[in-house]
């Protein structure tokens, strides 16, 4: 990438919901060398994988805030608006959002240290959690 070419998201404010993934990081990554900040909803309760795509957002001059709902959480409507706000209050006005599926992402031998005791080798993210988030990212960029 150009290091001179204009930023097409300079300093706007993007949401991955589940994109904690090796693409997820990718995605994150390239957002930020187009000048984004990022926010990403961690349901795969991965820290290592969060940290180093952390570390990459933040490596292109961004910044970068990564949430990790409580596993025994049941309201999915009060995650999310925590999880809105939370955003909004750390990174600014959240200007759009990406519901990302990462079910089909491979991890590498360090990623295979970080999975949860679930045993789940992806994020996962149930159609309740889905709806939440992205009901309340949609209303909050909607509202004037």
């Amino acid at each position: 990438m150009n290091k001179d070419a204009p930023k097409k998201l300079q300093d706007n404010v993007i949401l991955l919901i589940n994109g904690l993934s090796k693409s997820g990081g990718a995605l994150a990554k390239m957002l930020a060398q187009q000048g984004a900040d990022v926010g990403i909803i961690d349901f795969g309760h991965m820290p290592a994988l969060a940290q180093r795509i952390q570390q990459d957002v933040q490596d292109n001059g961004r910044r970068c805030l990564v949430l990790t709902p409580n596993p025994t959480e049941t309201d999915h409507s009060r995650f999310a608006q925590q999880a809105i706000s939370t955003i909004i209050d750390d990174l600014g006005e959240l200007d759009s959002f990406i519901t990302y599926a990462a079910e089909g992402d491979s991890l590498d031998n360090e990623d295979l240290a970080t999975v949860p005791e679930n045993g789940r080798s992806s994020p996962h993210l149930s159609i309740f959690d889905q709806y939440a988030l992205t009901k309340t990212a949609l209303e909050q960029i909607l509202t004037p």
